[in-house]
């Protein structure tokens, strides 16, 4: 699982790097979700294999670009360019709830739980994996 800043694209690929999904509109940034599209794509999380929550992608999109938000795919169900997320939380506002640019994330198994490098609010959120 990789992301691309300059294509606004986050990636799938096997062990042998071979491209197995993609989600985002290449080379175009935006807020759109049912075209999903990025704005600045920081890192990316994954489910466990075998884990509850197996096949599911978490994107961190608000490193310095249009968006301050983390969008949650579900890679195994998806098409190339066609996944659509199952949850977004976040966005651009003053309100103290939600992101300034959300850098680094990590998925933590055990407790169902996402972290959220929250970088310009100075703080790691925590997140329920499963519906932000």
């Amino acid at each position: 699982k990789c992301s691309s800043t300059s294509l606004s694209q986050a990636f799938d690929a096997d062990h042998d790097y071979a491209l197995i999904a993609s989600a985002g509109t290449p080379g175009k940034e935006g807020h759109d979700v049912d075209v999903l599209q990025f704005g600045s794509t920081a890192d990316v999380a994954t489910g466990v294999a075998g884990g509850a929550l197996d096949g599911a992608v978490w994107v961190s999109d608000g490193d310095g670009g249009v968006n301050n938000r983390v969008v949650r795919l579900n890679m195994t169900n998806s098409e190339s360019l066609k996944a659509h997320p199952d949850w977004v939380t976040g966005g651009t506002s003053d309100d103290t709830e939600v992101f300034s640019s959300p850098h680094s994330i990590a998925y933590h198994d055990p407790s169902r739980s996402l972290l959220v490098a929250d970088r310009d609010n100075y703080r790691i959120d925590v997140l329920d994996a499963a519906t932000g």
